[in-house]
């Protein structure tokens, strides 16, 4: 965002433009969520203060009542300049927030870089419990990484500028940022460091005419213990659109009661019928030298696809395959492939996302929002709802993509379109009822989602 600030500005656009238009936009989203009179403004250094006093003539010449609470000196600049046409066209300025009505959280945006001081806790603790909107992010949230800088504003909503900032999607971002929206202030097309897909952007596959079994998907999952985890496991293949499915099983046969009927069985590899791609590592536990032995030459040396999850990944998340690969941990299963905490990735998506496992290798990393770097760079999932937090959704993800990929679709494609069709499903049983699902109910409003 910063680089493209700089490129619009050195086409000869002023800066003041891009905050009058940003202001412009603030405003347009107030009223569209239908916010109440009064309206104070908090405002800070730099630019995000030159948007906020911005902000405040505009709601203030529209015959809002509105009026500026400076949290600091406005400085030099375009923001100063803001500040002195907003108080000559008669914007009020005070030393405290108006009892009711919103606030408008102008105070800091994407530049701050420290943790803020007493002065300006002190003052985010008289907006506690009050209807905020935030400009760019939430005020005191690391644009970067989603950590709290000493303190922050919580908002209601946040229109935030061009693009997504990574700190909204990590991090305490998805708890303090509200219902986020992204304002277009012409800033134009700009590479960005991740893909936010919308609803209408990921079109599931649908089978073409002569469509044949051939999509078969080989699941070596579960255990005595988690025969479960299998059960889902290949369930998820089948609502994928696999048209066969094989679970390799070592356990007792008594065990997979909860199998679907259209699920085979072998008990040794290599398998009769060849695989179109593999699911492997749901409910295994811990596997003998001999079966670590034979997942890792599966997984170096098979030309099919293969996703890996939970017990696999110890075994084969770092090592390159011969054809496309995906691992899936979750921020635990993260953390111990990088050899830091659970807090450390909590706080670095991002940056665990892209350091986990080979270049060549899908990483989808599970949490509030799903990341899923490829070589085409970090694609983020949006939606989600915490129902989706309940032991066996990690199966179903695993088996869809596994069938996704039976399917023919590419492996980063296949990983997205699994993560999203859960994703979704969770927040349409959160409308419902915000807790007591399922794995199997997730899996069974996936297929219900489906086209």
């Amino acid at each position: 965002m910063r680089a493209a600030d700089k490129a619009t500005s050195a086409l000869g656009l002023p800066s003041i433009a891009l905050m009058e238009l940003a202001a412009h936009e603030v405003v347009a989203r107030w009223r569209a969520l239908g916010a109440a009179e009064p309206v104070t403004v908090l405002t800070g250094p730099g630019q995000n203060g030159g948007d906020g006093w911005a902000i405040a003539r505009r709601l203030h010449l529209s015959g809002a009542t509105v009026a500026v609470w400076p949290g600091s000196d406005p400085g030099s600049g375009d923001a100063s300049l803001m500040a002195s046409v907003a108080q000559a066209a008669g914007v009020p300025v005070v030393k405290a927030p108006h009892p009711t009505g919103w606030i408008v959280d102008a105070a800091f945006g994407t530049g701050l870089s420290r943790d803020l001081d007493a002065a300006w806790i002190e003052r985010f603790e008289a907006c506690r419990g009050r209807k905020v909107l935030a400009v760019d992010l939430p005020s005191g949230l690391c644009s970067e990484t989603g950590r709290v800088r000493g303190a922050a504003l919580r908002a209601t909503a946040t229109v935030t500028f061009g693009a997504f900032k990574r700190g909204l999607v990590c991090g305490a971002g998805p708890d303090l940022a509200g219902d986020v929206i992204v304002a277009d202030i012409g800033l134009g097309r700009f590479p960005t460091a991740a893909k936010t897909p919308e609803f209408g952007d990921l079109t599931w596959p649908r089978r073409v005419d002569d469509a044949h079994k051939g999509a078969h998907v080989a699941v070596w999952a579960g255990s005595d213990a988690m025969a479960g985890a299998a059960a889902l496991c290949c369930r998820a293949a089948l609502v994928a659109g696999a048209g066969l499915v094989t679970l390799v099983w070592a356990g007792q046969r008594s065990a997979l009661r909860a199998l679907p009927p259209e699920v085979m069985v072998a008990d040794t590899l290599p398998l009769k019928r060849p695989a179109a791609a593999w699911a492997v590592g749901p409910g295994l536990g811990q596997l003998s030298p001999t079966a670590v032995q034979a997942m890792v030459s599966l997984w170096t040396s098979a030309p099919e696809p293969i996703v890996a999850d939970a017990d696999a990944l110890t075994h084969v998340a770092w090592l390159p395959g011969q054809g496309p690969r995906v691992i899936t941990p979750h921020a635990g299963e993260a953390a111990r492939l990088l050899g830091v905490g659970s807090e450390d990735v909590d706080q670095d998506r991002f940056g665990a996302v892209a350091r986990l496992g080979p270049a060549s290798t899908v990483s989808l990393l599970k949490g509030r929002h799903t990341l899923i770097r490829s070589t085409e760079g970090i694609a983020v999932v949006r939606k989600g709802h915490p129902c989706l937090a309940t032991g066996g959704s990690g199966d179903v993800l695993t088996g869809l993509i596994g069938g996704l990929l039976a399917r023919g679709v590419p492996a980063a494609l296949a990983a997205l379109l699994a993560a999203d069709a859960a994703a979704a499903a969770g927040e349409r049983l959160g409308v419902r009822k915000a807790e007591g699902w399922r794995a199997s109910d997730i899996l069974k409003a996936i297929q219900a989602g489906l086209p």
